[in-house]
């Protein structure tokens, strides 16, 4: 009996102490007790704050990064990755007669509403919009490229070249020349000058990169 009273008291005490510990005191604020934590559990607590705010720093970082793309394809599209779409000269007179004959019955139709028609209905790839004004300029080009190059051509370029007759001239000059007396200046210089005589209206600029083509071609050193 002694013992289960002294139980009674320890249990009636130790509620009182910790009903006088949550009850605040009139005119002071309430007084809590720290939960004491073994350093393990802080150590636990202090990865998930760590691993939290890295996931954070992450997601913040790709939300900014992808702020900034939107922002500068906003500001240019110019500046957009585009893959560049080949066209021989058949197609582009095809693409050209679509875009003129449509142009005809109604003048409102632009070139975006015949990039959509052609690439729906006919699956050509007319490429960029300023493609098709370009090409319906210049018709007569086309049809003068399919009468000499080809249908089928790509690039309308001569396939020895623009400069062709010069550059045999100036080879045969560089064989009678002393090869002492021959060297990359000597060469660019004559090089101007015959072009001047054979093809006055035409750009020409001896660069060094005509220059080391122009070697290779002809296999000097």
């Amino acid at each position: 009996k002694i013992e289960l009273a002294s139980d009674a008291n320890d249990a009636n005490q130790h509620q009182v102490q910790m009903a006088s510990r949550m009850s605040p005191v009139v005119g002071s604020a309430p007084k809590w007790t720290r939960r004491q934590t073994s350093n393990k559990q802080r150590a636990v607590v202090m990865l998930k704050k760590r691993k939290a705010s890295d996931a954070y720093r992450t997601w913040l970082k790709n939300m900014r990064a992808k702020k900034k793309n939107d922002r500068n394809k906003q500001r240019s599209p110019a500046s957009r990755k585009r893959t560049r779409v080949d066209t021989n000269n058949e197609t582009k007179k095809k693409i050209v007669q679509c875009y003129l004959r449509r142009k005809k019955r109604d003048k409102r139709f632009s070139a975006r509403a015949c990039k959509q028609h052609l690439e729906t209905t006919e699956r050509i790839k007319c490429g960029r919009e300023n493609n098709i004004n370009r090409w319906s300029k210049e018709l007569n080009v086309i049809e003068y490229n399919i009468k000499v190059y080809g249908a089928r051509k790509y690039r309308n370029r001569p396939s020895k070249g623009w400069f062709s007759g010069m550059e045999e001239k100036l080879k045969r000059l560089i064989e009678r020349r002393r090869p002492s007396k021959v060297n990359d200046e000597w060469i660019r210089a004559k090089a101007l000058e015959i072009q001047k005589q054979m093809y006055p209206k035409r750009a020409f600029k001896a660069s060094q990169g005509w220059l080391n083509n122009f070697k290779q071609r002809h296999l000097y050193s």
